[in-house]
Formats: structure tokens, C-alpha cells, sequence
């Protein structure tokens, strides 16, 4: 059996980490994160 609790941490986590990407997603264009090592990487 599944630890309900714990699946639902894992998917907040998730979850928080798709708004911190949306939020963000206008910040750097694709050329400017493609020639960046640290924010492509």
C-alpha cells in the first residue's frame, strides 16, 4: 500500500516546482539559457 501522505508531498513538490518554471519562464530567452552553462545545464 501506498503512503497516501507521502505521494501527496512528492506531487505539492511538483506542483511548486511547475509554478517556480511558469513564473520564471519569461525571465531568459532560448538563446540567452542556451548559451548560459549554469541555467541550461
Amino acid at each position: 500500500m501506498r503512503e497516501e501522505i507521502r505521494d501527496l508531498e512528492r506531487l505539492n513538490h511538483i506542483l511548486d516546482a511547475i509554478n517556480v518554471l511558469i513564473e520564471n519562464k519569461d525571465k531568459h530567452t532560448f538563446d540567452e539559457m542556451a548559451s548560459d552553462a549554469i541555467v541550461f545545464f
